[in-house]
């Protein structure tokens, strides 16, 4: 099965849950075919050569952001925080975060 979601491809041979619940099947995926792995390759191809758009940049940097506040819980700089994890300084990531408009690692 073939899905798109946020404009990209998602190629899933697993059935939903539910279906393979309701008809008593396993959930397991079968092993995808040559010809599926050669299509999932080109989409993969396609997708690293693509030319983004300053929009989707920033919402790229700004869910990165959110990513390495969650892991460092929330700290902006010190031992573990989000700048170490994303290797900037913390001015420097305080300054991108007013930038995106986020505020403590949250959305306005």
């Amino acid at each position: 099965m073939i899905t798109s979601t946020d404009g990209q491809l998602n190629l899933d041979r697993a059935l939903p849950e539910t279906v393979a619940q309701r008809g008593g099947m396993a959930a397991a995926a079968p092993a995808p075919t040559a010809a599926q792995k050669q299509l999932l390759a080109a989409v993969e191809r396609a997708e690293a050569e693509r030319i983004h758009t300053v929009v989707e940049l920033e919402e790229l940097e700004r869910q990165n952001i959110l990513r390495a506040l969650e892991a460092a819980g929330g700290r902006i700089s010190g031992a573990g925080g989000a700048a170490g994890l994303l290797g900037m300084k913390p001015s420097t990531l305080r300054s991108r975060m007013k930038a995106l408009g986020l505020k403590n690692g949250a959305t306005p």
